[in-house]
């Protein structure tokens, strides 16, 4: 039996302490780059290392066991609960195409803005937070950085709830881009007409929209919707970031990106 490669169970275990789950999709795509009969291996590994135990709802999901817990001094998230996993992997995968091009400086999720109120405040830039969004995260920009914020909507809300969501971050005075990847052409249209009406036509925020589904498929090549605009994922984050776009398919050390457990504190969230 082959000899393990720790460093690849330190990524995933930090992601699923900061996380709440781990699936195989997401293990294979960006934590182990081995042949696929080692990813397997690999995987089949993990539990039996004592730091992982597998979902009793799904075999292809892994939560950090109570002895993985233990070393995080309770700083861990609790597991996800099933139901929305589906949900979070299409927000980690995202996430993670991202980091893996090394464009991420920071990024923090919906629960972690929730359970720290002050932190939302600064992170977002407004005194009163009315909508807290999946996923917010920062672009490294030759400058800086551009702060945006992802919605995956795998279940159509109300046209009432979306003028909310657009009201709310027309507040944000630190958002810089909000995406949302959808379900279907017919949310992205929900959206898009939502985010006009609720200021009348006269919108501050105009989102980016995609199909997750074909993100998940084709990454950096799906198309992204701004009002009658259309970009490739890829262009778009070049005009975002100022900076042209490593090639997904490099096998130049893929795996060297930091899957991070929690946010430096030396970095500024204003």
């Amino acid at each position: 039996m082959r000899t393990l490669d720790y460093t690849i169970i330190k990524q995933a275990q930090e992601f699923t302490a900061r996380w709440g789950f781990l699936t195989r999709d997401l293990f294979f795509k960006f934590f182990c780059e081995k042949q696929r009969t080692q990813k397997f291996e690999y995987w089949n590994r993990l539990a039996e290392t004592g730091l992982f135990v597998k979902s009793k709802s799904n075999s292809e999901v892994l939560f950090l066991s109570r002895k993985s817990k233990s070393l995080f001094a309770g700083d861990s998230r609790p597991s996800r609960f099933h139901v929305f996993i589906d949900h979070d992997a299409i927000v980690a995968d995202v996430l993670l195409t991202l980091e893996q091009l090394d464009l991420v400086r920071e990024y923090w999720l919906e629960d972690e803005l929730m359970r720290d109120p002050p932190l939302a405040y600064r992170v977002l830039g407004a005194d009163k937070v009315y909508r807290i969004p999946d996923l917010v995260f920062d672009l490294k920009t030759p400058t800086g950085q551009v702060r945006c914020v992802l919605e995956i909507e795998k279940t159509l809300k109300t046209s009432a709830r979306y003028e909310r969501m657009a009201l709310a971050y027309g507040d944000y005075d630190h958002i810089n881009l909000v995406l949302f990847g959808c379900e279907s052409s017919y949310t992205e249209s929900i959206i898009k007409r939502s985010f006009s009406a609720s200021l009348g036509g006269g919108q501050r925020v105009v989102p980016g929209t995609f199909l997750y589904e074909d993100f998940l498929k084709s990454a950096l090549s799906v198309k992204v919707r701004f009002a009658d605009k259309e970009f490739i994922f890829e262009k778009m984050l070049q005009l975002v970031t100022q900076q042209p776009i490593q090639n997904l398919n490099s096998k130049a050390d893929l795996n060297r990106m930091a899957v991070r457990f929690r946010n430096s504190k030396a970095e500024e969230v204003g």
